[in-house]
């Protein structure tokens, strides 16, 4: 423990005041000169022996600089719908979330100048329709000058709707940028050329050797691309708290980590850290670069350099060196959930689950290699879970009480698909490649199934104030194992526990709403149930696009469901929704009234 406490400490501080600095009115000059005279202090307190206050003066001056770079790129966002700006955003794009023929959904990073707004330096959200699909994509790389229509990020405001806030907050962007139009000013590199011609390869690879959805799954698992897989799916896999499989992270890390390994072997010389280390940073580039996969692939480089020179590899004190480092670097990547919940899950797991894994070991009974496999399996997946649940809820309002179960197959299945799917791509040109995409197939196949099956919606329907009593008490129901005296006392604690949450879920959760009041950015949505169907009511007289939200929440009522619609918004928008609905159970209902 006097190992990790130093980083440790300086690592908590130095996010606590960088949090502190940013979420408060600090002018940026004052963070500025701040840093600027805490550094000149830690260099003084180094020069003169005082090492504490050097250090204690250094974690200032990192927060105070890192703190200052947010608060210039950041703007905060309104809790009411705000007014849309005409704007020209101008910058690089950081990231291309969804492409097909018609819409393109990238993000920009550079400079965004509305009309009654000052010129800020931000991220911005795009979505761009085109009528061309022979109009060359967004690449990731290239600059871009774009005319839009931006807009803050619009609350929830319909039954179980998914905010925008979250949606903005993935990517740390500001701005959502609608009815856009961009012209592309400087090419996209060579260097991220390459990386997409291999990106092309790999997922045109394993189209071409796996079924649609396999493949698509296959690609995800491998470089993280999501962009070719349905909403149901993804949203099953969120449920069943195995998404993360589909961001490259530590978990990849580690597979790749043990191939190498096993090809080249583990002996701890210069040359194999050397090899290895440059294929970890091959594939964190290739599969997008990405503020988790950077930290896992930084973490296992610095983990080989210290065990060839001979030390020990206290994974806990490298954690959180790599995430100064990273804080110093992008001070952005600290607002996106992805990376937050990466640090929080690799920390639960580096200290909850040897304290849970050395306390369930000592109640089992003749411990062999299988039984502490498992039990270390089930302690990492346990300690993964306490440690996201919390953010989770914070970030998304939800989290999967099945995590620690499904976890248990899903996660060892994606992994060997990982592996099949990188032996596909590498004997593809051989023409071998069939039996393992076959191999690939059926396990991406079970893995599919599991995580389906396993998909949590329990908390859906609980009011938040609930959920966060949920989400402490299941945590507390993983806790509780480790303070029994024996197997038996731990399986009764976890029955008990378990029992606790599913009445306390089921008590509260509440049935579908019978009256919504929803206040939407161009008029107000009345819905209601009379019997078995649901009667909506649009009302709102400005036009300006089409509400994808509304319409799918009108898809997923579970009931036949009529609309209409007052003034110009609400008829066209209740025009829309019943196309959408023709063969649906709302056709039926009507003919049957008929």
């Amino acid at each position: 423990m006097e190992q990790r406490q130093p980083l440790l400490l300086i690592s908590l501080w130095v996010l606590l005041l960088t949090l502190l600095l940013a979420s408060g009115d600090v002018p940026v000059t004052f963070l500025q000169w701040g840093s600027s005279v805490c550094s000149l202090g830690a260099i003084l307190g180094l020069v003169r022996g005082k090492n504490s206050m050097a250090m204690w003066l250094g974690c200032l001056a990192i927060g105070c600089c890192t703190s200052g770079q947010l608060v210039e790129r950041s703007v905060s966002s309104g809790i009411d719908f705000g007014p849309k700006l005409r704007a020209r955003i101008e910058g690089r794009v950081v990231n291309v979330r969804r492409c097909t023929p018609t819409v393109r959904k990238y993000v920009i990073d550079g400079e965004v100048d509305a009309a009654l707004l000052p010129c800020v330096l931000t991220r911005c959200i795009i979505n761009e329709r085109v009528r061309d699909s022979t109009i060359p994509l967004p690449r990731v790389g290239e600059y871009r000058i774009v005319f839009a229509e931006i807009h803050r990020p619009d609350p929830a405001t319909l039954p179980s709707e998914f905010p925008e806030v979250a949606l903005c907050r993935s990517v740390c962007a500001s701005f959502i940028a609608e009815r856009a139009r961009s012209v592309v000013t400087h090419e996209q590199p060579w260097l991220y050329r390459s990386r997409d011609i291999l990106r092309n390869w790999i997922t045109t690879t394993l189209s071409h050797y796996l079924p649609r959805n396999e493949a698509w799954i296959a690609v995800a698992v491998v470089i993280g691309d999501k962009s070719g897989l349905e909403f149901t799916s993804m949203q099953a896999y969120a449920a069943s708290g195995t998404a993360h499989m589909f961001s490259v992270s530590g978990s990849h890390v580690g597979v790749i980590l043990g191939v190498l390994f096993l090809l080249i072997g583990r002996s701890p010389s210069w040359w194999r850290v050397v090899v290895i280390s440059l294929f970890i940073a091959v594939y964190v580039f290739v599969s997008g670069a990405e503020p988790p996969a950077i930290r896992a692939g930084m973490m296992g480089i610095v983990a080989l350099i210290i065990k060839r020179g001979e030390r020990d590899v206290d994974l806990v004190n490298i954690l959180c060196g790599v995430v100064i480092l990273m804080i110093c670097f992008d001070p952005i990547s600290l607002l996106q959930p992805g990376m937050v919940l990466s640090v929080i899950a690799m920390a639960s797991i580096l200290i909850v689950a040897p304290l849970w894994l050395q306390r369930i070991m000592q109640l089992v009974h003749r411990p062999r290699p299988w039984k502490v496999a498992i039990v270390m399996t089930l302690a990492t997946s346990i300690a993964a879970t306490i440690g996201v649940s919390i953010p989770s809820v914070a970030y998304f309002s939800s989290t999967s009480l099945t995590a620690p179960i499904v976890n248990l197959v899903v996660v060892p299945l994606l992994s060997v698909a990982l592996v099949l799917s990188l032996v596909v791509c590498a004997v593809s040109a051989v023409g071998i490649a069939y039996p393992i995409a076959w191999c690939a197939t059926v396990v991406i196949k079970a893995a599919d199934a599991l995580a389906l099956a396993g998909a949590d919606h329990s908390l859906d329907s609980v009011p938040i104030t609930l959920r966060w009593i949920v989400v402490v008490l299941f945590i507390i129901v993983l806790l509780w194992p480790t303070v029994a005296k024996s197997m038996l006392g731990a399986l009764v604690r976890v029955a008990c526990g378990i029992t606790v949450v599913i009445l306390l879920i089921w008590n509260t959760s509440s049935e579908d709403p019978y009256h919504v009041v929803a206040q939407r950015r161009e008029g107000v949505v009345f819905a209601y149930r009379y019997r078995d169907t649901m009667n909506v009511l649009l009302r709102g007289q400005l036009y300006t696009g089409s509400d994808v939200r509304l319409h799918q929440w009108c898809a997923q009522q579970r009931i036949p469901l009529a609309c209409e619609g007052v003034g110009l918004w609400g008829r066209r928008m209740s025009g829309g929704i019943r196309s959408k609905l023709v063969g649906s159970i709302y056709e039926d209902s009507r003919r049957s009234r008929r």
